[in-house]
């Protein structure tokens, strides 16, 4: 996602920013084409071949990365260091992202958001079960853990 967030377009672009094989990467494109993440274009270049672009879905992952950045940058141990600090454009201040009301623009805490459920009934009825390597898995750590504190995202932006 960072690659097409940075302009990454053809498959060259992403096998040229990444330290993977040729499989792994088709098979990630291929997920993110069927979660309709990215989509398919003609190339602006009249070469007749295939673009990735991100669909409204996938430009709307910004909002979540730029929160899990702004919290790996203050909760995850060394992340300061490795991560760039985050710079309002307009202003060249540093940048905390705020979550904020569609509706009326008042900021949102945790507080002020209440769940509404339909037929689930309960945040345990809507999550999924079973495990994977974003959930702990009964008696061990998170994969990618350290024991060291946060580490959930742990380089997620990286």
């Amino acid at each position: 996602m960072r690659g097409a967030f940075e302009g990454a377009r053809r498959y060259g672009d992403w096998k040229a920013r990444l330290p993977i094989s040729d499989a792994v990467l088709t098979a990630r494109l291929g997920t993110l084409l069927t979660a309709e993440v990215l989509r398919r274009v003609a190339a602006t270049d009249g070469s007749g071949r295939d673009e990735y672009a991100l669909t409204a879905a996938g430009l709307d992952l910004w909002q979540l990365l730029l929160c899990i950045w702004a919290w790996e940058l203050e909760h995850v141990p060394g992340q300061a260091d490795r991560l760039p600090q985050m710079v309002h454009t307009t202003c060249s201040q540093p940048f905390h992202p705020v979550l904020r009301c569609g509706h009326c623009g008042v900021p949102a805490a945790a507080d002020d958001v209440d769940a509404r459920f339909g037929p689930s009934g309960s945040f345990a009825r809507s999550a999924p079960v079973g495990s994977n390597r974003r959930r702990q898995i009964s008696g061990r750590t998170e994969v990618g853990s350290s024991g060291n504190g946060p580490s959930m995202f742990a380089d997620t932006m990286a």
